[in-house]
């Protein structure tokens, strides 16, 4: 069965039922540690922190609640984490139907009190130096032949193909912010590089009006960087949004008019903070162009008192100047990812809430898998 049709948007960490921490999404080539998020679950999650901490990992990932399918960024965790896959929790709370074609090792009691207690257990036995075994949980068997496919998969197909569209928005979204974050350290190497070399040459001049000119191109520097940090700042508070846009995707797409005024919601806080990021851009290319202004008066106040212009201050700012558009590019890139990945989650959302208008009545997701790929 393919595991990437296994995960949809479900209310979870993020839904306030459970205490959940913070930082715990490191997943990258590092043990991943899986628990439910529903109320109920608690004290497994609990547990969980507990055995991160055995197994020296911050992979902490949402099973969503015990009666939706895995979601969409716990998938793309999984995918990125080490194969083998701890579970706290019995089946009731992470059905093995998140889990099939995986690598598990499950620690679950006849309670959550005895689940706590076998995970104290198995870090003893880690700490002795004891390796659980693991299983790979196969899919359900295929179901009885039929006489032909339900007309209803379609919505199924439907699904699949959105949230294949979404894992691969995720991705390209995660490309993009490592891009951008490369870029924008790079601009400011070669910004604090342009400063540098500015104030070398600034030290060497003697005349009044030459000296006048140097002194207001800092001015100019020293604005600009206020305005980068200005935009950094703008840029990083989008909690009004996040906020906005969690009532939204935890907002019941069948109940018709509460999901569309959440989504009217989240896309009017967007289109403030995108305004405002928009004027604090602004800010930033207004303030490189004074920058570049105040270069120029240099120039000609050097020509005046017959000076010469230092080649390696030149090239300190042609290089920043270049560094600057290449983190501006990647920044848009960043954007465009994140709005591309908000639009294929919304698809996802939509795809499985259509998915249950068509699907046969009392059906769970297992049972829709097992009909529909078989």
């Amino acid at each position: 069965m393919a595991t990437t049709l296994l995960a949809v948007p479900s209310a979870s960490a993020q839904s306030g039922e459970v205490h959940w921490p913070p930082g715990m999404n490191a997943c990258t080539d590092e043990t991943p540690v899986v628990t439910a998020s529903d109320a109920a679950a608690q004290t497994d999650v609990y547990a969980a922190v507990t055995l991160t901490g055995v197994l020296n990992t911050n992979c902490l990932i949402d099973a969503g609640h015990r009666g939706a399918p895995l979601p969409v960024a716990s998938a793309a965790l999984l995918d990125a984490a080490n194969a083998h896959v701890y579970v706290v929790g019995g089946t009731a709370a992470v059905p093995d139907a998140k889990l099939y074609g995986r690598s598990v090792y499950r620690v679950a009691g006849k309670d959550r009190w005895a689940t706590t207690r076998q995970v104290g257990q198995l870090a003893a036995d880690i700490a002795n130096g004891n390796t659980p075994t693991f299983a790979v949980i196969e899919g359900p068997p295929a179901a009885a032949p039929a006489a032909g496919r339900p007309a209803w998969c379609t919505g199924f197909d439907a699904y699949a193909t959105a949230y294949g569209g979404a894992v691969a928005a995720h991705n390209d979204h995660q490309a993009a912010h490592d891009i951008a974050g490369e870029a924008e350290a790079a601009y400011e190497a070669a910004q604090a590089a342009a400063r540098e070399a500015g104030d070398a040459w600034a030290d060497g001049g003697d005349d009044a009006a030459l000296a006048a000119a140097r002194d207001a191109l800092k001015a100019a520097l020293e604005t600009e960087t206020a305005a980068i940090a200005a935009y950094e700042t703008a840029r990083a508070d989008d909690s009004e949004w996040r906020a906005a846009q969690a009532r939204w995707f935890a907002t019941d797409p069948a109940d018709g008019a509460a999901w569309a005024a959440a989504k009217d919601a989240a896309d009017r806080a967007r289109a403030a903070y995108d305004a405002r990021v928009q004027a604090a851009n602004q800010a930033v290319n207004d303030a490189f162009r004074a920058v570049l202004d105040a270069h120029r008066a240099v120039s000609n106040a050097e020509d005046a008192a017959d000076s010469e212009v230092s080649d390696a201050y030149d090239e300190a700012l042609a290089a920043e100047d270049t560094a600057r558009n290449a983190w501006l590019t990647a920044d848009q890139a960043h954007r465009e990812a994140h709005d591309a990945y908000d639009d294929a989650y919304s698809a996802v959302l939509d795809a499985w809430a259509s998915l249950w208008t068509v699907a046969p009545e009392g059906m769970d997701w297992p049972a829709v898998v097992q009909v529909c790929e078989a």
